[in-house]
């Protein structure tokens, strides 16, 4: 690739040559480069100075290597047609003057699930233009929609007149239709695909749009430390000084009302590291580790130094590590439906605690004629005032 070859001007007076394919019609892009007075020629020749390129450009290169011409991407190319030629861009000078009464009604009309409302919304968008605001719901519409037609006419907004960052993602192939039922490690198993395609940015970028969207999807952004949307996703877990760790792994809620006593603990290894790089630990007033397939609360919660209320409920812990005593504000602590094999030393330190949930706490002894633990009256001795749950 000639790097030094590349560039993101199109000047008045040049001569252009289009090769790959492109997202709108080449007769769109020649009336706006027109517009532009910038010429395109139909063949290669002596004349061109710069070559426009489309996805998988068959006989660019080759020009580019052997003749002075410069060259432009299509995401380079589409903003600088964004717009030319649009007459009717009632929506853009809507978001121009500051307002966004008509964004705000089609934001709603393009998340609907009726289809008809999704073209409707569709249409006024071609007609008035493409207001940011508007950008990140069409990204759902392109990639969500169960309707081809809806999802490229989508996908060709975005192309012409979206985020140019965005080209990459919008080629990318997987779709993600029926993402508020299908299995959560489905729409992870597809993100990964779109990493390998489009970036794993980009993947990290869809997956949180998800969850804002869906409340779902977010293992992948969660997976990866270090990365921007690795923080993007854990600020999306957070509200108000709760971090609800439970919503991002995915797993059912067993707290909805239904018989939690048939509910079976069980270890999983999800690939999503503890949340210890919290972009404000410091924030955090209240844990919800709720059957996130967890064996143990990680010696790392010692981050969270404000927290609490700490619900570990429904997972397959063993034992608490001591480190867990320097939460000194901690009041509540939730660890029914666990799998603990005997009574936590490091619950007798901590005296300030209000109440302890050991319901179904303890692992089943009945198989082996061991005495079902029970708490100690040290406990009691130690924490007066504390409500114990059994």
């Amino acid at each position: 690739m000639n790097d030094e070859k590349n560039t993101d001007h199109l000047p008045k007076g040049s001569i252009a040559w289009l090769d790959g394919t492109f997202a709108d019609t080449r007769t769109a892009i020649k009336a706006k480069l027109k517009l532009l007075e910038v010429t395109v020629k139909t063949t290669f020749d002596s004349t061109v100075t710069h070559v426009l390129l489309g996805h998988r450009p068959p006989t660019a290169w080759s020009f580019i290597a052997d003749h002075q011409v410069r060259y432009l991407t299509e995401a380079q190319l589409y903003p600088l047609i964004k717009g030319v030629g649009e007459e009717e861009a009632f929506l853009l000078e809507e978001e121009e003057a500051g307002e966004s009464q008509l964004a705000d009604n089609l934001k709603t009309m393009l998340t609907s699930p009726d289809v008809n409302t999704v073209q409707i919304a569709l249409l006024m968008l071609k007609q008035g233009g493409l207001p940011q605001q508007l950008a990140e719901e069409l990204l759902i519409v392109a990639k969500t929609n169960e309707a081809l037609k809806i999802r490229t006419e989508a996908r060709k907004l975005l192309l012409t007149q979206g985020p140019p960052e965005w080209v990459e993602l919008l080629k990318d192939k997987q779709i993600y239709a029926n993402i508020d039922t299908i299995k959560q490690k489905e729409t992870r198993a597809k993100l990964e695909q779109t990493a390998k395609s489009a970036g794993p940015d980009a993947a990290g970028f869809l997956s949180v749009l998800f969850y804002q969207y869906f409340g779902r999807g977010l293992g992948f952004a969660l997976s990866s430390k270090g990365t921007p949307h690795r923080t993007a996703a854990l600020e999306a877990l957070t509200n108000k000084g709760v971090l609800n760790f439970h919503a991002g792994i995915g797993y059912h809620n067993w707290k909805d009302g239904k018989d939690e006593a048939f509910y079976p603990s069980q270890k999983i290894n999800t690939g999503i590291p503890f949340p210890a790089d919290h972009p404000d630990p410091l924030g955090i007033q209240t844990l919800n580790f709720h059957n996130c397939k967890i064996d143990k609360i990680s010696n790392e919660v010692i981050v969270f130094a404000n927290c609490e209320i700490l619900d570990a409920s429904h997972n397959a812990i063993k034992n608490l590590h001591p480190s867990l005593a320097k939460l000194t504000k901690l009041r509540k602590l939730d660890l029914s439906f666990n799998k603990i094999i005997e009574f936590p030393a490091v619950l007798l330190k901590m005296n300030q605690l209000e109440e302890l949930d050991l319901r179904n706490a303890f692992a089943d002894r009945s198989a082996t004629g061991q005495p079902v633990i029970a708490v100690p009256e040290a406990f009691y001795q130690q924490c007066p005032h504390c409500i114990v749950l059994q």
